[in-house]
C-alpha cells in the first residue's frame, strides 16, 4: 500500500482520491496533449511545475527521514512533512541549500497549486475527502500561506484565486507558527542528522523510467539539467546517516502521485504529476 499520496485531488481524469493497494506501475492510458504556449508563459509554466515537483519531493523525503530515523511526531505525519517542505523552501539560507531564492519561488508555486486545485475541485462539485490522512487542500493552502507570512516570504506577485491576506485571528499567530516549524526542522537535523565523526550512511540509487510524452520528457530534461532530483535526494543522504540504501525513481504510473514505500525501500515520483500540474497551471 502506498505510504502517502500527494496533494492533487481536483482533476477528474488524472487525480484519484482513494489510496491504492498497488504499487505504481506503467500507465496504460494516454497522457494529456502537449501544450503549445508562448516563450514567456513556457518559462512561467516550467517554474510552476518544477517548483511543485520540488515541494512534492521534499515532502516525500521528509517521510523518508521521519520513518527511517524513527522520529516521534505528535500529530499528523502529513502535516509535519508539509511544514518541513515549506520551511526548507522558504528558509533555505538557514539550511545551507543552494539557490535559496529559487527555493522561495518554488514555495510560491506550491501555494498556487493548492489554491487553484481546491478551486477546481469545488467548481466540479467533487466530494470532499474528510477521511483522508492529509488535511483538506484548502487547509494546506492556508497553513503554507501562514508559514510563508510568518517567515516574511513575499507572496504579493503570486496569481491566486483568493486573497493572499489571512484573517487577522490567524495572521496574528503566523510568526509563532513559522518559528515553531523552523525550530522543529532544525531540531530534527541537530538530533538525528549526521554527527561529528559519524560515518556517512547509505546513498540512494537513482532510476529513471521512460517518459510517455514530449512534455514529460521536457520536464525530465529540466530536472536533470538543474540537478533538482539527485541534488535534493543526495542532500538528505549526506545530512542523515540512513541505515540502508533506497531507490529514488521517476517513472510512469497509473495516476499522478508520489510515494515513499518503506517496505520496498523506494521513493517513487510519477511522471503524471507533470501533466497534472500543467492542467492546474492552465486552469482558469
Amino acid at each position: 500500500m502506498l505510504h502517502t499520496q500527494f496533494l492533487l485531488r481536483s482533476l477528474v481524469t488524472l487525480l484519484l482520491v482513494s489510496c491504492s493497494s498497488q504499487s505504481p506501475r506503467l500507465a496504460d492510458t494516454e497522457v494529456a496533449p502537449d501544450a503549445v504556449v508562448s516563450a514567456q508563459r513556457e518559462a512561467e509554466l516550467d517554474d510552476f511545475v518544477l517548483g511543485n515537483f520540488t515541494f512534492v519531493l521534499i515532502h516525500e523525503l521528509a517521510h523518508v527521514v521521519l520513518s527511517e530515523k524513527q522520529i516521534p511526531v505528535l500529530g499528523s505525519h502529513e502535516s509535519a512533512a508539509d511544514n518541513i517542505a515549506t520551511v526548507l523552501l522558504t528558509s533555505g539560507e538557514q539550511f545551507n541549500v543552494r539557490n535559496p531564492e529559487k527555493f522561495r519561488k518554488f514555495a510560491g508555486s506550491a501555494l498556487q497549486a493548492f489554491d487553484k486545485s481546491w478551486q477546481m475541485s469545488t467548481d466540479m462539485n467533487q466530494a470532499i475527502p474528510y477521511w483522508d490522512t492529509h488535511s483538506l487542500g484548502i487547509q494546506r493552502y492556508y497553513s503554507i500561506l501562514c508559514l510563508m507570512s510568518g517567515g516574511h516570504t513575499n507572496n504579493s506577485n503570486l496569481k491566486l484565486t483568493r486573497s493572499p491576506d489571512l484573517p487577522p485571528s490567524r495572521a496574528a499567530g503566523c510568526e509563532y507558527e513559522y518559528k515553531q516549524a523552523l525550530q522543529g526542522a532544525k531540531w530534527i537535523l541537530i538530533n538525528y542528522g549526521l554527527q561529528p565523526g559519524q560515518v556517512s550512511g547509505a546513498k540512494a540509487r537513482f532510476e529513471y523510467g521512460q517518459p510517455r510524452s514530449l512534455r514529460q520528457q521536457h520536464y525530465l530534461k529540466l530536472i536533470t539539467e538543474q540537478g533538482l532530483f539527485e541534488y535534493t535526494v543526495n542532500e538528505l543522504t549526506t545530512r542523515f546517516a540512513l541505515p540502508d540504501q533506497f531507490t529514488a525513481r521517476i517513472m510512469s504510473c497509473r495516476r499522478p502521485e508520489a510515494a515513499w514505500q518503506p517496505e520496498k525501500r523506494e521513493l517513487v515520483i510519477c511522471y503524471e504529476i507533470f501533466d497534472a500540474f500543467e492542467q492546474i497551471y492552465f486552469a482558469e
